[in-house]
């Protein structure tokens, strides 16, 4: 695989190591929460390297902050809004999975991501989860 940078490489490594998929989006370029929810009418997409913008698919699962669709298809395609830059200093991995499917993948690598961003960028992480039941993680530090 390419090199990206040091996250989006290490963000890339353990999603292909466990089979799931994650995503890696900058927490500091937008003053909104980050919400998962279906695609409404006026969220705005704007594809990894491009410059126009793409239509979403009715009901399509996203990532956005306000109508800035972070990622669309769950963590699939990325987007120029939340993109890992050299001035990035607060991120987000959001990790696919579902309780009932492969939750015993999703708690190890959720470990091994916080493991590794402590070893190898000395940085304080939280990490939580999302569900019906917990519909809120809350990454304020």
């Amino acid at each position: 695989m390419p090199r990206i940078n040091p996250l989006v490489d290490l963000n890339n490594a353990l999603s292909l190591n466990y089979v799931i998929p994650m995503g890696t989006q900058d927490l500091g370029c937008s003053s909104e929460d980050i919400d998962m929810r279906y695609a409404l009418p006026g969220d705005i997409f704007v594809p990894f390297g491009g410059e126009g913008t793409e239509t979403l698919d009715p009901g399509e699962i996203v990532y956005v902050a306000g109508h800035e669709v972070r990622t669309r298809r769950w963590t699939w395609r990325q987007s120029e809004y939340g993109k890992i830059t050299a001035d990035t200093s607060h991120v987000f991995f959001p990790i696919d999975g579902f309780t009932d499917v492969n939750q015993e993948q999703v708690d190890p690598i959720r470990a091994e991501l916080a493991e590794h961003l402590q070893g190898m960028f000395h940085c304080q992480v939280i990490t939580g989860f999302v569900d019906r039941d917990h519909p809120i993680c809350n990454l304020d530090m």
